[in-house]
């Protein structure tokens, strides 16, 4: 989360302003938000949560909020990924699975057991 939002809940991809018809648009990609930086479809789901409850979607608390209980079979699979004992596995899932950040090359290096850096780490 750090490397894609800065840890800053308000933060869009690529320091864009904020557009209501491009935020509520759930086809278009590259115009994440907040922390976990959700995009297309997830990113629509963040913003109609947060005016459901009444929050404000650059909220942090809301945020953690959004993705342990209220991102569908994402935040079952969070809650799954946290549980895993080694480090180096659950980094790489939750990029994978979780973030779906377009690390085919990080899973195909697991899958080999190659190590690869991410973020200036090294993991296996």
């Amino acid at each position: 989360m750090e490397h894609e939002s800065g840890l800053r809940p308000d933060a869009i991809q690529g320091g864009a302003l904020y557009n209501e018809a491009i935020a509520m648009n759930p086809v278009t990609g590259g115009y994440a938000f907040g922390l976990a930086q959700w995009d297309s479809d997830r990113r629509v789901k963040l913003l109609e949560t947060a005016k459901k409850e009444n929050k404000d979607w650059k909220d942090s608390a809301f945020q953690l909020s959004f993705a342990w209980e209220k991102d569908g079979s994402d935040s079952n699979l969070i809650k799954k990924l946290s549980k895993q004992t080694d480090l180096n596995t659950t980094t790489v899932d939750i990029l994978v699975q979780w973030e779906r950040a377009g690390t085919s090359q990080i899973q195909k290096n697991k899958q080999e057991g190659k190590s690869v850096q991410i973020i200036g780490i090294t993991v296996l």
